[in-house]
């Protein structure tokens, strides 16, 4: 019995972090700011927003890649920005 215990230990973050979470992100590239969509692990959500800077990226109405220089907000596509701008633009970017 306690062998299950502790296999169930080890299961349990393994099947936590397996899961991924849709995010949007309110970012500011070489061309303006946009919302961005991802979907990352629950347990990673920090770590990749920390390494959107300087990664180039495609943007619906733009023809062109651009570099993102700043990531301002990040949160559940279910939720809404805190910030008045990306709120906005959140309302009126089609994705």
């Amino acid at each position: 019995m306690r062998y299950l215990l502790y296999i169930g230990l080890f299961i349990l973050p393994l099947s936590i972090e397996a899961k991924n979470i849709d995010i949007k992100c309110y970012v500011t590239t070489d061309d303006g700011q946009y919302i961005k969509q991802y979907s990352w692990p629950i347990g990673h959500v920090n770590k990749h927003m920390q390494g959107l800077i300087g990664q180039e990226t495609s943007i619906k109405s733009l023809t062109k890649k651009t570099i993102i220089r700043q990531v301002n907000e990040c949160v559940p596509t279910y939720s809404r920005f805190k910030l008045r701008n990306a709120y906005n633009l959140d309302e009126h970017q089609i994705y």
